[in-house]
């Protein structure tokens, strides 16, 4: 008879856990589409609440704490500015992303020459560094505005 015995099988060495991902290994995500990011900058009472939001990002690295393990660090990233209106004033805001990650957001309250960008793309410079003082990306995407090229040359 090929019927089935009923027993069930006994593993006595047991295997160890799989270990779990390390704490702030998922990234934080901003829900935000094209839409409502050009809108925000026309609503003064949305403004407010992503101006808090994104102050709050600021006051911790946001390289520092969405990318624990330096070996996570992108080897790839993409670099852009967006014209805004702050305040009153013209500005330029300088975002850095890789790996799907926003990983660096700063102001140039002034101007998008090169000083100014380079202070501004030096903030992700700096907390990137703190993660991997050795860090330098392999390549940066940019959309061919010389002072951005610049700002990550020096």
């Amino acid at each position: 008879m090929d019927a089935r015995p009923k027993t069930r099988q006994i593993h006595r060495e047991r295997k160890a856990p799989t270990p779990q991902p390390p704490r702030g290994a998922k990234q934080i995500i901003i829900p935000m589409n094209r839409p409502q990011y050009d809108d925000l900058w026309h609503q003064p009472d949305r403004l407010m609440y992503w101006y808090r939001l994104i102050e709050r990002l600021g006051r911790n690295s946001l390289v520092g704490t969405t990318v624990r393990d330096a070996a996570a660090l992108p080897t790839h990233l993409a670099a852009d500015e967006h014209h805004a209106d702050w305040v009153g004033r013209k500005g330029d805001i300088a975002t850095t992303v890789g790996d799907g990650c926003v990983l660096g957001v700063a102001l140039s309250a002034s101007s998008a020459d090169d000083a100014h960008l380079q202070e501004a793309y030096g903030v992700f410079a700096a907390e990137a560094r703190d993660v991997e003082p050795e860090y330098a990306p392999e390549t940066v995407n940019t959309n061919g505005w010389a002072a951005t090229r610049n700002a990550f040359l020096a």
